[in-house]
């Protein structure tokens, strides 16, 4: 659990992507790195609806609400891959390497809705990512009382 939750002041900052649904409800998904949360994210959005968060999602202790921070969204090659028209949207300037892997960073806001910086986001689906090492990830749903 700890490659996905980690505790900072009144917030779990758990290892996830979260996106908002124009009904009202917000995906979260988590998993471990490399597991497919940005490319679940990006098509989430694709499909209309509005980044909250990548990477991490603050969830207040209390309220049990996601804090947006929609800043800009990496992605590796083999996410480039799945969505070709990133390839027009990368910036040279944006890239560096991490786990001897070429990785870009772009501005989703650029292209999709984005929430507003420190929104609070309530009425959660959590989704865990199980990687499948080289193959397509598996994801699994859980309600807001088993997670």
């Amino acid at each position: 659990m700890s490659s996905v939750l980690s505790e900072v002041n009144s917030y779990y900052v758990l290892h996830a992507s979260a996106a908002s649904h124009p009904s009202g409800r917000t995906a979260v998904v988590l998993g471990p790195s490399d597991s497919g949360k940005t490319s679940t994210l990006i098509a989430l959005l694709e499909r209309g609806l509005t980044m909250v968060c990548d990477d991490y999602a603050p969830l207040a202790h209390e309220s049990g609400c996601v804090t947006a921070l929609p800043v800009g969204v990496t992605v590796s090659r083999q996410t480039v891959s799945m969505f070709p028209w990133l390839e027009g949207a990368l910036n040279p300037i944006c890239e560096f390497a991490h786990n001897g892997q070429t990785q870009w960073t772009f501005q989703p806001a650029d292209r999709f809705n984005v929430a507003d910086p420190y929104s609070i986001y309530g009425n959660l689906d959590f989704f865990l990512l199980e990687p499948a090492f080289g193959q397509p990830s598996g994801i699994d749903s859980c309600s807001t009382e088993e997670s």
